[in-house]
């Protein structure tokens, strides 16, 4: 059987664990303003400390049109969510989420899975291509996963949602996994790779003590 998490939001029920969380927090927000996230379009945030964010989930951030915004929308569902993500420090004292090429290598946010059978809902999937900058990797969040086991990857089945250039979407990403195969990292966590192309799944660690940050 996958490893799902229901589409229901709300109804006054406790979220039982963080990755339940992650998962409803990412749905509701991309009912509600999914399109901001949009690369033509700015989005609100939750997180104080965004440079811009005077009033958290009112101001709209300008600064972020005509940027890609993968890392925006992951960063505001994990603060929704009571998770943190990493960030850095601009001139003026406030703060950007960190690029999704960084992502794996934030041992105090992130733990990389060691194995496919460990990936569940409300992991974070980043697609690292060749080269450096904030345009060579991207990050959405696991919404399903299906470990095929002794079938090998072509049966995995995988869905995901995050912020592509249209805004939020969630869509079956098994296409991503046929011809991959899972390599460990030394004992620090493996990747799918595929050509040049690794696949890493984090799994979030860092609570977050207030809006503004850790």
């Amino acid at each position: 059987m996958p490893t799902t998490i229901s589409s229901r939001v709300g109804g006054g029920s406790a979220v039982a664990n963080s990755e339940e969380r992650i998962v409803q927090e990412a749905r509701e927000r991309q009912r509600q303003q999914g399109i901001g996230y949009a690369k033509a379009n700015s989005p609100k945030s939750p997180f104080r400390g965004l440079t811009g964010n005077q009033q958290p989930e009112i101001s709209v951030l300008s600064w972020l049109k005509n940027r890609n915004k993968c890392n925006q929308f992951v960063g505001d569902v994990l603060t929704k969510a009571g998770l943190g993500m990493p960030t850095f420090r601009m001139p003026d004292g406030t703060k950007h989420f960190m690029h999704a090429e960084a992502l794996p290598n934030q041992r105090n946010y992130f733990e990389r899975r060691n194995h496919p059978h460990e990936i569940v809902p409300g992991d974070l999937m980043v697609i690292d291509t060749p080269g450096v900058g904030e345009n060579t990797a991207h990050v959405e969040i696991v919404t399903e996963f299906r470990d095929a086991g002794t079938q090998g990857v072509e049966s995995m089945r995988l869905s995901t949602i995050g912020a592509i250039v249209e805004g939020v979407v969630e869509r079956d990403r098994s296409q991503l996994l046929r011809g991959a195969a899972w390599e460990n990292g030394d004992g620090d966590g493996g990747f799918f790779r595929k050509g040049s192309i690794k696949t890493f799944f984090l799994r979030p660690l860092a609570v977050l003590k207030n809006s503004s940050g850790l």
